[in-house]
């Protein structure tokens, strides 16, 4: 990849991030309560539906979050809020590249909405408890 390509992906990057964190608030446990727990979520990709597990938790007044399947969890490196949706932002390897995605969740009755934005593409899916 030439230097232009890759200003133009941290150009990309910064876009993403950027107004998300302009908007963000902190979150506190009482906004995390309807996302604390264990849960499973099946998410629709070009390439099939993946299985995934979020784990949020809180301690200590933090909240924490961790994503992946197959044993192989993740750090979310920034979790806040907009209005009633969680914001979390991590890394995960996509085809061989590390790739900065916004997971959105949203309080859905017993389950959660989610998104995830990879790319400017954002992939759906349904989060159940375990």
């Amino acid at each position: 990849m030439d230097i232009s390509s890759k200003v133009k992906v941290a150009a990309l990057a910064m876009l993403l991030v950027l107004p998300l964190a302009s908007d963000a608030q902190t979150v506190t446990p009482a906004d995390a309560k309807p996302f604390i727990g264990a849960w499973t979520a099946s998410v629709e990709t070009p390439g099939g539906p993946i299985a995934v597990d979020l784990i949020v938790k809180e301690a200590g007044g933090t909240i924490t979050a961790e994503i992946g399947g197959d044993g192989a969890m993740n750090t979310i490196s920034a979790i806040s809020k907009k209005g009633s949706t969680l914001v979390m932002q991590y890394e995960a390897d996509v085809m061989g590249a590390m790739t900065p995605i916004t997971l959105t969740a949203e309080p859905a009755g017993d389950n959660l909405s989610l998104g995830f934005d990879v790319g400017g593409q954002v992939l759906p899916a349904t989060a159940t408890r375990k």
